[in-house]
């Protein structure tokens, strides 16, 4: 995750571009949001830059299979792992 490398979504070295809207911004930054009143622990690669609709790749760990984020897709650079 901490090689993931974020930025202008013309530059080929770029592995993860921004999100495209500000609505689908808040949607995202707003999942993350609601997950810590479930349990969960974010764990993130930093900062996540600041020019553009940007999300830094974030593991959501300790959900359950009933927690929202973990029945709705994101669409974003996050992932809810869940052992079975």
């Amino acid at each position: 995750m901490n090689q993931i490398r974020p930025g202008d979504p013309l530059d080929e070295r770029t592995e993860v571009g921004p999100i495209s809207t500000i609505r689908q911004f808040a949607h995202v930054t707003g999942m993350v949001a609601d997950t810590k009143g479930a349990g969960a622990v974010i764990l993130t690669r930093g900062e996540s830059l600041t020019d553009g609709y940007f999300v830094p790749s974030i593991i959501l760990n300790g959900l359950s299979n009933s927690a929202k984020a973990a029945q709705q897709e994101i669409f974003g650079p996050v992932v809810t792992p869940i052992p079975f």
